[in-house]
């Protein structure tokens, strides 16, 4: 459990979901529920790193929480500046999508509901479950692994990237994500790739591979139900030409069951024989693909999240 006699760290996106969560708002919740919160740090600032860690001077990690509240850019850009992976992290998901929030089962706070009911925070940081999350790997060439927290997608989903909704916000957001996702996907070709999972080799034809460490990924995507955060499994998803009617349809309903994407998991996936861009997270390389070997894993060092007590 978590000690409740200090100041807590809180790192604020107030942009994160069209600027529902202002700095009045998030202050005016922390006070209601009875948390000391430090002066707010903004997700950019470019010292994050070096305030947490004198946050946490001379104390235990485990016992200092940080509290992020933002999207999935921003908790992303908490953890890579976190100075200890042992400092456990409560989420308040104010953006859009907040896959990473959904994929740990988080109660998710309503953009409009100016009480906050929803979310109990004082719970969540002072008694929440230190949940482990492994983070994605992913080497290209022979360069140093890069973390990606999210998923990493060649072909439609990287092409989506360039689509319309980059000034919305929430379900419009969502919405115009899975649109320019479908449209992609119909404007595309398939490509031969190769997938090695351990010692099994995969050559298919395929509209899109995707290589998710969660669950949820993109404009609110659930693409790898049984995927856990915790594990150590990465997953390879394929969508086949024969599927697209499906994926469409799945794309314009996603409460549906999908049956179109083809999952493959293994601790270890290396990918290649694929050409055109990549993303990874939010980032679009400008590298093109072609003739780059892809390897992913897990890191080994987990962060922790902060889940409800009654997950």
């Amino acid at each position: 459990m978590a000690d409740a006699s200090f100041a807590l760290p809180v790192i604020h996106n107030p942009a994160a979901g069209g600027g529902r969560w202002p700095v009045a708002r998030l202050g005016a919740q922390l006070e209601a529920q009875g948390l000391a919160a430090a002066p707010l740090i903004h997700a950019k600032d470019p010292d994050l790193g070096p305030r947490l860690a004198a946050a946490a001077a001379g104390r235990r990690p485990e016992a200092v929480p940080v509290l992020v509240a933002g999207g999935d850019g921003t908790v992303a850009r908490l953890l890579r500046a976190l100075p200890d992976r042992r400092m456990p992290v409560a989420i308040l998901a104010t953006g859009s999508a907040n896959n990473i929030a959904r994929s740990f089962g988080l109660h998710l706070p309503d953009p409009d509901d100016q009480s906050g009911d929803r979310v109990d925070l004082a719970t969540r940081v002072l008694a929440g479950i230190a949940s482990p999350w492994h983070a994605g790997r992913v080497r290209m060439d022979t360069t140093a692994p890069r973390l990606f927290f999210e998923s990493v997608g060649f072909g439609a989903i990287a092409a989506a990237m360039d689509g319309g909704g980059k000034d919305l916000h929430g379900l419009p957001k969502i919405l115009a994500g899975r649109a320019a996702l479908a449209e992609a996907l119909a404007a595309g070709r398939p490509q031969r790739c190769r997938l090695t999972l351990g010692d099994r080799v995969v050559a298919l034809r395929s509209l899109l591979v995707e290589i998710p460490c969660l669950p949820w990924t993109g404009p609110r995507l659930l693409i790898a139900p049984g995927l856990s955060p915790g594990g150590r499994q990465v997953c390879a998803v394929t969508l086949p030409a024969r599927h697209l009617a499906a994926a469409r349809a799945w794309l314009a309903d996603p409460e549906m069951p999908v049956h179109a994407l083809s999952p493959l998991t293994a601790p270890h996936i290396v990918l290649d024989g694929l050409s055109g861009p990549v993303r990874i997270d939010d980032a679009r390389l400008t590298e093109d693909a072609a003739g780059r070997p892809f390897a992913f894993d897990r890191d080994p060092d987990p962060f922790r999240i902060l889940t409800d007590p009654d997950i």
